[in-house]
């Protein structure tokens, strides 16, 4: 490179600092995005179990994401690594939460 980055390496400085952001907010923020049927609920420890799904699902992604960075140097990798990385471990916080929804409602 002759000293100008290229579009594919913006994106991929962009991802990881999204995802390094998302993980510091989902380990000190007291609000992470809760699901509306969690904060119905106010169970703490299914707030937890949330924060370590979306902790977990996050780190996991930023190492793929860097993987993909070390091995495809490419724009449409590092956006398609952008949008699952930062998406991903969102959907899997609302499909834990529609089970919990599912699991009250089979208690009520």
């Amino acid at each position: 490179m002759s000293g100008v980055w290229e579009t594919y390496m913006i994106v991929y400085l962009l991802g990881t600092v999204f995802m390094v952001a998302n993980m510091f907010r989902c380990i000190w923020s007291k609000q992470l995005f809760n699901p509306p049927s969690l904060e119905e609920s106010k169970d703490e420890s299914d707030r937890m179990k949330v924060r370590i799904i979306y902790g977990v699902t996050q780190g996991i992604m930023l190492i793929l994401y860097i993987i993909c960075f070390v091995n495809f140097k490419n724009l449409t990798a590092a956006m398609i690594g952008f949008a699952t990385g930062v998406l991903l471990p969102i959907a899997i916080v609302f499909l834990f939460d529609m089970y919990l929804e599912r699991v009250s409602r089979k208690l009520s």
